[in-house]
């Protein structure tokens, strides 16, 4: 948990009008037996803190594997990172783990596969590699169906060496993660102590919800991500709708997706047979491949009610206006390309359509889209995009392939409501 008197005393410094720069290293200065005898949490996330920070003994820089799992600036997760040194040599291969980055549910390992002989340098080196083809992960305890993904660094030419990011959801931290080299003994294996911890924010619901169907338990977020456990009234089976939205530090509403700058979908697995928690329990997350700062962030809308990440006490009755939330759309089929009903999508999310002459142009939040129909051509915000499918009409209806929910900023699914994919669906499902 991150320090809440600090994140309190920090939060309002930084977002105080009146506040000054002088007053933030004053600030800084006074707390200096904090950040020695503490590893601060709250603070590293915030840009301005680490923008002073740079500059003094504090600044740490890790240049470790684990953070090309990453896009753009790294700073806020770098005190973060768990330094390793293991090594493994099986056959063909040689395995070094140098870092690792885990949370309560999630784990980032930064690792280098060296290939020993000629033949493993050609399956090392060819572009359908991936590191679970020759590794297997085997941790303490899990939240249930681990699932990997990885970033593979670029190698230079020549190279018998190739490094790579892998993230494992459902292992966190404090665990222990055992990794081999195929054919490799247990008793040889890279056993990895996770025993630090991204400091999250987070939240516990008060059962005083209206809503039956399903209930938000409890919100985590951090840097990189964000974890939500979420009870049924029945097992899922088919595609459900939950709703949450974030309270910026200005006053502000947002969506995940608004959150993150982009289209941001969450995965979901049953936690209840692996953990013991409440049956029909199933955690939802969504790791952040561009890290968000949580400082500005101050509180979750879940279950109707708004909660403070900063105030324990504070729990309020919520609204959010339509244009925020999830909404059904329907789904067009034509020449097996699927479209969605341009002005029915926009008067949902309360986006503007003008048409000038043969040319449209759609205005959402901060993108500005122009095109023109059965032409691929097309800009946002100015920046030429070459469409895969151009729009179109449909019985004069002005239609726009499923490709647009994205550039949008639109998270979309094809809404299967009962059984399952077992047929084209009737619906789009569109969360803002």
């Amino acid at each position: 948990m991150f320090d809440k008197d600090t994140y309190k005393e920090t939060f309002s410094s930084l977002h105080a009008s009146a506040e000054t720069l002088e007053e933030v290293m004053k600030m800084t200065h006074e707390n200096k037996k904090i950040f020695s005898t503490k590893k601060l949490r709250a603070l590293p996330v915030c840009a301005v803190v680490i923008a002073l920070l740079t500059c003094t003994a504090f600044a740490v820089y890790y240049a470790t594997t684990v953070l090309t799992y990453f896009n753009g600036d790294t700073t806020l997760i770098e005190p973060d990172i768990q330094a390793v040194n293991e090594v493994q040599k099986q056959g063909e291969y040689l395995l070094n783990v140098d870092s690792t980055l885990s949370d309560a549910h999630n784990t980032v390992i930064g690792l280098t596969i060296e290939a020993l002989t000629d033949d493993a340098v050609t399956v090392l080196t060819n572009e359908k590699f991936r590191p679970t083809d020759i590794l297997r992960f085997d941790p303490e305890n899990s939240d249930g169906v681990i699932s990997v993904t990885y970033t593979a660094v670029p190698a230079k030419e020549g190279s018998t060496k190739r490094s790579f990011s892998v993230h494992l959801a459902g292992v966190g931290s404090p665990n222990t993660l055992r990794l081999y080299l195929d054919g490799s003994p247990d008793e040889e294996a890279i056993a990895l102590t996770l025993d630090k911890q991204i400091e999250s924010l987070s939240v516990v619901a008060v059962p005083t919800s209206e809503i039956s169907d399903y209930f938000i338990r409890s919100c985590e977020l951090n840097a990189t991500g964000l974890t939500l456990e979420v009870t049924f009234e029945a097992p899922v089976k088919a595609d459900k709708i939950v709703e949450f939205y974030f309270r910026m530090a200005d006053g502000s509403l947002k969506t995940l997706s608004q959150l993150c700058g982009k289209a941001t979908n969450m995965n979901f697995r049953n936690t209840a047979l692996v953990t013991g928690v409440q049956e029909n329990t199933y955690l939802y997350t969504a790791t952040f491949r561009t890290l968000i700062d949580p400082l500005q962030i101050s509180g979750i809308l879940m279950n109707g009610m708004e909660y403070s990440f900063i105030d324990p006490d504070y729990i309020v009755p919520a609204e959010v206006p339509s244009t925020m939330r999830p909404f059904l759309t329907p789904f067009v089929e034509v020449n097996d390309v699927f479209y969605f009903f341009a002005y029915d999508v926009c008067d949902h999310i309360g986006a503007s359509i003008e048409k000038d002459g043969e040319q449209y142009t759609i205005r959402y939040l901060d993108k500005t889209f122009s095109f023109t129909p059965e032409n691929r051509a097309a800009t946002l915000n100015g920046e030429l995009h070459d469409l895969d499918y151009p729009a179109t009409y449909e019985n004069n209806d002005l239609i726009l392939s499923g490709e647009l929910f994205a550039l949008l900023g639109l998270k979309n699914s094809m809404y299967y409501p009962e059984n399952g994919p077992v047929r084209a669906p009737e619906n789009w499902l569109v969360t803002p």
